[in-house]
């Protein structure tokens, strides 16, 4: 990953049910309860053509309504990247579920399990001997900062704080760049 990220939040980001983060060759995707419009799908459609990024990660909270049309509409942009996801309801492992039927390989952890769940898709070029800390670190640490800005509740930072304390816990630092 560079030391030069995009935190892309989009406009009405703030509490808005689709948000992501991304950095060079990864993607934090969270989708929360509530309504998403047309043009928010676009931006997301326009981030993944740009960005190119090789692994994705789905943090899908609560109960999100994902219409087939829509997690049709998902999958083409989602195909060939490493895809992990991180959720916390049956209507999420539903979602994964489907994504998997239509052909995309998915590794799904709770989100207490969420480092896990981005240890699975690190790029083999970014495994170091011994382990992928580096890489697993940096994009732990842009999923946190993804929920702080775009969570209102700090629903999702709370957890991620749990699993930082009784998972491996975050040794890297968010690049300055982010602010």
């Amino acid at each position: 990953m560079s030391d030069d990220p995009a935190l892309d939040v989009g406009r009405d980001a703030h509490g808005s049910s689709l948000t992501w983060a991304v950095e060079a060759d990864f993607l934090a995707l969270l989708l929360r309860p509530g309504e998403i419009d047309e043009g928010r799908w676009q931006d997301l459609a326009g981030v993944l053509m740009r960005k190119q990024p090789r692994s994705v990660l789905l943090i899908i909270l609560g109960t999100v309504d994902l219409p087939p049309a829509r997690r049709r509409w998902l999958q083409e942009p989602l195909r060939g990247r490493a895809l992990g996801a991180a959720i916390d309801s049956v209507i999420g492992r539903g979602i994964v579920t489907a994504l998997s039927w239509a052909g995309l390989p998915v590794s799904s952890f709770p989100i207490s399990r969420v480092r896990e769940a981005i240890s699975t898709i690190v790029p083999a070029d970014e495994q170091v001997e011994g382990g992928h800390d580096p890489w697993i670190n940096r994009s732990f640490a842009l999923v946190r900062e993804l929920s702080r800005r775009s969570d209102p509740s700090g629903r999702l930072d709370a957890m991620l704080t749990t699993a930082a304390r009784f998972g491996n816990p975050v040794q890297g630092v968010l690049p300055s760049a982010l602010g």
